[in-house]
């Protein structure tokens, strides 16, 4: 196993974690695994961590299910998938994205 000691070092000292968590059953597994050695190895503050669900769209898993598996941490919203946002990463697309979409999301998480 790889030594994360800089990882749980810089987890330690700072004061918020922004989690980005893919709603498909995979990427949750993957994620509860992951916030469990945050949590109860490394012993890292659970209010600290926020979460933001990435990706959403109508094939996602229910947010009732998303709230009940995640129940003790706070979810701060939910970025839609929206394919423009790949046509700007892949292609350096000059394509308009909206300034103010995630102001909701931005205020939570810089309270």
């Amino acid at each position: 196993r790889i030594e994360f000691k800089y990882v749980k070092l810089v987890l330690s000292t700072v004061n918020k974690i922004i989690f980005l968590i893919e709603p498909n059953i995979l990427e949750i597994q993957k994620s509860k695994n992951l916030l469990d050695v945050f949590i109860k190895e490394w012993e890292i503050d659970v209010d600290k961590i926020k979460i933001i669900f990435n990706k959403t769209n109508k094939y996602q898993i229910a947010k009732s299910i998303l709230e009940e598996i995640f129940s003790e941490i706070e979810i701060v919203g939910n970025i839609e998938y929206e394919e423009k946002y790949s046509l700007f990463i892949n292609k350096n697309s000059n394509c308009f994205l909206e300034n103010n979409e995630y102001e909701n999301i931005y205020q939570k998480i810089n309270v």
